[in-house]
């Protein structure tokens, strides 16, 4: 699966990592790049993991006909960061993504 955006996480000033003193600005630069990147979701928690693939599997070679090829082709295109349907692989790394905000 590719990746539909390869940025890293921003990589905040040392003085504005949380220290235990200055929540209020570092949880407002966390959510500002949560969501200029569309994953707020993720650090809310109000967008789940899919709990099944929604991406169907390429069929073998012994099954393959222009019809199926072309079924498989458009299945194994990447979702938009903002999509409510990414396949398990992409919320992965979208929810590391998220995570690298605030570690």
């Amino acid at each position: 699966m590719t990746s539909t955006h390869s940025a890293n996480p921003p990589n905040f000033p040392e003085d504005a990592h949380f220290d235990g003193t200055n929540y209020i600005s570092f949880k407002n630069r966390v959510l500002i790049a949560a969501r200029a990147r569309g994953a707020r979701g993720h650090l809310e928690g109000t967008t789940k993991r899919p709990t099944t693939p929604t991406h169907k599997s390429e069929p073998s070679p012994t099954d393959s006909t222009p019809e199926t090829a072309a079924v498989a082709q458009t299945d194994a295109k990447a979702t938009e960061w903002l999509s409510s349907t990414p396949s398990v692989e992409e919320w992965d790394e979208r929810d590391a993504w998220a995570l690298g905000l605030i570690i």
